[in-house]
């Protein structure tokens, strides 16, 4: 709708009140609003743009924290652990095994649900960097973090790993 058609549906509107203006009214304003789609809303694509209700709903269930717990004995992180935490239970510990190909900002929290450690390692051609050179979760719910600091020709991830850790 042009903004001509709102001003006119609007001044016809408070010129001569009734309930038959209000629909038409509300028809102007509804049609002259460009509200965010939903993946907008979900993406924080345009910040000009008003939300409904239901895009509001939409837009914080899609930013829900993602928690899964994994019972294995080794754990190789998947593109699609970005920015998502996982459990890792098993009674006598988990491998694992940081890609070296991930990308650049790529971070995931790893938390020990078990009595097992979880151990870290990266694989050939990645580097580990970690305070005290401590590779080890310390304790049942200790959480430690692992980011991709950067990643020079794409199969090189250089680690930061952070957290509840001990040798």
């Amino acid at each position: 709708m042009a903004d001509t058609d709102f001003v006119t549906a609007l001044v016809g509107t408070l010129q001569t009140p009734g309930a038959g203006n209000v629909a038409a009214l509300k028809a102007a304003v509804t049609a002259s609003i460009n509200i965010a789609s939903q993946a907008e809303a979900e993406a924080g694509a345009d910040d000009a743009k008003p939300m409904t209700a239901v895009k509001v709903k939409q837009q914080t269930a899609a930013a829900k924290l993602d928690v899964v717990e994994v019972v294995t004995d080794t754990y190789d992180p998947v593109a699609t652990d970005n920015q998502k935490v996982r459990v890792l239970t098993d009674p006598d510990g988990v491998g694992l095994v940081l890609p070296n190909d991930f990308p650049v900002g790529f971070a995931a929290t790893y938390v020990q649900g078990g009595e097992g450690q979880i151990t870290f390692s990266v694989e050939a051609g990645g580097t580990m960097n970690q305070a005290d050179a401590f590779t080890h979760s310390r304790k049942k719910w200790s959480a430690v973090t692992a980011v991709v600091f950067s990643n020079p020709g794409g199969a090189s991830a250089v680690w930061i790993i952070y957290g509840d850790m001990e040798e």
